[in-house]
């Protein structure tokens, strides 16, 4: 075994040095292309398929329907046998499988994370919160947050907490979920929890409705099919899928504007986390 690690090692710094000498402009690119194969996984192979399947597959429809292919439509384009009008439903049938993968893989932590959002709401279950706040705790601040002092990350929470008589509320639950030490010196001032809820409720319904859009995909055939489900159960969970992503990126950047900018004046840095709060 430690052979074959060390073929494996002396193969890949072969590689490395071989491209390391090459001049040019060409160089970096060839080095860059070698680190992004070497931390490829698997996961990261599927999700660029995934997308490029998404992209094509969307970028056919959209043709269909803007009547870029006139040889499909015979007799014509709005005739229910043409070839037009069958691609599209092929179209359709594909991109609704696509976005099941996501929708009913996500339907279970969705479920879990609705429900404990449900127990703070109605009983104020501060664990629920702290849970919630360790799996969103790339922008998600819970109350109290910011008076933890700033050197404290998931390898020293345990110490401090040994050595203070911190309430374990303003901390995720497990406390080892809580967020890196700020490299500005200066932690995010809480998040408004309906802005967790929001996120939370618009995740649930964009599962809510693809259910729906896929029994109206697989119960019914082109011919019998409502005109008007298709796009109103596709729009509206495209618009909550969208929605949620938003609000998250809006309040991932306000955290970070804070916890990631480095340090100016006292003053200016509370009046802008004021500001971003506010809105």
């Amino acid at each position: 075994m430690e052979q074959l690690n060390r073929a494996n090692s002396s193969s890949k710094d072969a590689v490395r040095s071989h491209y390391e000498v090459v001049p040019g402009t060409s160089s970096s690119w060839k080095s860059t292309a070698i680190i992004w194969f070497q931390q490829m996984t698997i996961f990261k192979a599927l999700l660029i398929v995934y997308c490029l399947n998404v992209v094509a597959w969307g970028g056919m429809i959209f043709l269909l329907i803007c009547n870029a292919a006139p040889a499909m439509c015979h007799p014509t384009c709005d005739d229910i046998d043409s070839p037009r009008q069958k691609w599209i439903e092929i179209d359709s049938q594909i991109l609704n499988a696509l976005f099941c993968i996501p929708a009913f893989w996500l339907a279970p932590r969705r479920c879990i994370e609705f429900w404990k959002a449900v127990k703070y709401t109605t009983k104020k279950d501060k664990t629920a919160l702290r849970q919630l706040a360790a799996t969103y705790r790339e922008w998600f601040r819970l109350p109290g947050s910011d008076s933890i002092p700033a050197h404290v990350g998931p390898a020293e929470v345990e110490a401090w907490l040994n050595e203070t008589s911190c309430q374990k509320e303003i901390l995720p639950c497990p406390t080892s979920s809580i967020p890196e030490s700020p490299p500005s010196g200066r932690r995010a001032m809480p998040s408004r929890v309906w802005k967790l809820q929001t996120v939370i409720g618009l995740s649930l319904l964009n599962t809510i409705f693809q259910v729906i859009l896929s029994l109206f995909m697989w119960c019914y055939n082109r011919h019998n099919r409502p005109a008007w489900s298709v796009g109103l159960f596709l729009c509206l969970a495209f618009v909550s899928s969208i929605g949620a992503g938003v609000l998250q990126f809006l309040e991932k950047k306000r955290v970070q504007q804070v916890e990631r900018r480095p340090c100016r004046s006292t003053s200016s840095i509370e009046d802008e986390e004021v500001a971003l709060v506010d809105r």
